[in-house]
């Protein structure tokens, strides 16, 4: 050291490995680093000179190097620690800082000027390490939300600023890529994304994630790749008034793992379409992370071009082809334009997911369907025996969640066409009994086109309106199928009075032509008998009353 009176200044060199918190102390940067604990002495070279004018405290400048093992701060501990470092008593500036750990290290820059931090940093440290640095401001939340693996590695390059006297006041920016790690318990592989932070807002842009499927159920059951990808332009968390907003989200992605994150009650409801690929979505919109602000509206459109099993009113169906636009509101998810095709026909189909209402969550809505393939749909109900022809009609419904048909409500209506009704599974046995009570012929003669109108209560379809005919005959009912217990009771009248040749038998009750059967028991093979003639309903009376319509037949041509 040199020392000169006449100036009260000195220069000096120095190398130390004493205790470093009572220099720090006497700097006073222990304020700033009153976390940083030594398990080492550390080593320390430096310079500088230091000004003690008279009747005023000393002012001095040190530039030097600083080396320490086994450091720790907060939770954790570095095994290597290095950086230069200069400090005048005011201003302190760390250059060069490397902090090394088993698990990965840390390059940063630091700088403390008066009531303001600002520093730089990059490094391939975990998740878990960062929380800590970040543990009282609102992204330390979102860090607490990750979980690591075995593999996790992280790779950022941050750089940010705060305030030393108000802890509302600081930002962060930089780029972070990850990969084997889970956020909110979904897996992914790999993530990228850029940020700029602050109290108010926490600001993700041109973020890319690759998901893991390798344990999903949905692709244990239905098979499908390992992965799906999506990109995202913006996630931006807004702290007041506490919304998270999502903008151009597209990828070929499971939607229910994603949505979990954010709105498990829509992915509840998302888990009961099995897609047995990942469909492609794209959406964007606002979700509110408030229960009492009611602010979420988000936006998605997807479709798919392969198969997709759900379970509905009781009936495992695999629909193919879906495309959709959903739109998640506070309460309640608005289903639009979906569309779809099963039994060889399509489909289309409106309605609301209604979340927790006081009646439990439900859904209402409205679906149509055209020309589908009764062959197809008696396979898929079980029946043994396959009719032709097709179906078509529309119905509004509402189902109750978790209580298969017994939650279905609704009314609609339903037609046949191009068909042979007396071959349908339910009515087929009443064919033999119609060649008996008329004409041996009369049982197989082509009933076409049938048509009811229908309402369910609670699982149990009932109508009263249920009409078709043949060139000679006119035939209506009304009864009820319950597709709880898959049961049949039903009564068809038949107008015969059309019929030439009509055989009455002495045994079986006749009036006029008209005569009547009923159905019960198991809907795959309901026993049809003749019983005694009742008044029809009025719905019925009118049309059993009326002629059958003429049917043209064209005569082969003869040469």
């Amino acid at each position: 050291m040199e020392y000169d009176l006449s100036t009260r200044s000195a220069r000096f060199e120095m190398r130390s490995n004493l205790d470093l918190p009572p220099i720090l102390r006497a700097i006073d940067a222990g304020g700033l680093l009153r976390e940083v604990g030594f398990q080492s002495r550390p080593d320390l070279n430096a310079g500088g000179h230091i000004e003690w004018p008279m009747n005023a405290p000393p002012t001095f400048h040190i530039t030097g190097h600083l080396a320490a093992d086994n450091v720790s701060y907060a939770r954790h501990t570095a095994s290597r620690l290095e950086s230069d470092v200069s400090f005048d008593g005011k201003n302190l500036f760390l250059d060069n800082l490397i902090a090394k750990r088993p698990d990965g290290q840390l390059k940063a820059r630091l700088l403390v000027k008066d009531d303001e931090i600002r520093w730089s940093a990059a490094g391939n440290l975990k998740a878990s390490v960062w929380k800590d640095f970040f543990d009282k401001v609102p992204l330390g939340k979102v860090l607490n939300d990750f979980s690591e693996r075995d593999n996790t590695t992280v790779d950022g390059s941050v750089e940010g600023h705060a305030s030393r006297s108000d802890p509302h006041a600081w930002g962060v920016t930089g780029t972070v890529k990850a990969t084997h790690m889970a956020y909110k318990g979904t897996p992914f592989n790999r993530a990228q994304v850029s940020m700029k932070l602050d109290h108010d807002f926490l600001d993700f842009t041109d973020g890319t994630v690759e998901f893991d499927y390798s344990n999903y159920a949905m692709r244990k059951a239905h098979g499908g790749p390992l992965t799906g990808k999506a990109k995202v332009d913006r996630v931006r968390y807004n702290r007041e008034p506490s919304t998270l907003t999502l903008e151009g989200i597209e990828g070929n992605f499971w939607p229910a793992p994603v949505l979990r994150m954010f709105l498990p009650n829509v992915a509840d409801h998302l888990e009961e379409y099995g897609f047995h690929n990942p469909p492609a979505l794209s959406g964007s919109g606002t979700i509110g992370l408030m229960k009492a602000q009611q602010k979420t509206d988000f936006k998605v459109h997807g479709s798919t071009p392969g198969k997709v099993s759900y379970h509905f009113a009781g009936q495992d169906l695999l629909l193919d082809g879906l495309e959709t636009n959903v739109r998640v509101k506070p309460g309640r998810t608005e289903v639009r334009d979906l569309a779809f095709s099963l039994f060889d026909g399509p489909l289309r189909a409106n309605f609301d997911v209604i979340y927790g209402d006081g009646e439990g969550q439900h859904v209402d809505g409205e679906i149509d369907w055209t020309h589908l393939s009764l062959p197809e749909l008696s396979t898929a109900c079980g029946f043994d025996k396959q009719a032709k022809g097709f179906v078509t009609g529309r119905m509004n419904f509402q189902q109750q969640a978790g209580k298969e048909a017994a939650g279905l409500n609704g009314e609609g209506h339903i037609a046949l066409e191009e068909g042979e009704l007396f071959s349908v599974p339910i009515f087929g046995p009443l064919s033999p009994l119609l060649a008996a009570v008329v004409d041996r012929k009369a049982g197989f003669q082509q009933a076409t086109e049938a048509f009811c109108s229908f309402k369910v209560k609670d699982g149990v379809l009932s109508t009263r309106d249920f009409y078709t005919d043949t060139s000679s005959m006119t035939f209506t009912g009304d009864g009820t199928a319950d597709l709880n217990r898959k049961t049949l009771d039903m009564t068809i009248r038949m107008n015969a009075r059309g019929f030439l040749g009509l055989i009455t038998l002495p045994l079986k009750p006749v009036v006029d032509g008209l005569f009547q059967f009923r159905g019960t028991g198991p809907l795959k093979q309901p026993k049809w008998d003749n019983v005694m003639f009742t008044s029809p309903p009025d719905d019925e009376n009118d049309k059993l009353l009326k002629p059958p319509k003429a049917r043209l037949r064209l005569a082969p041509n003869r040469r």
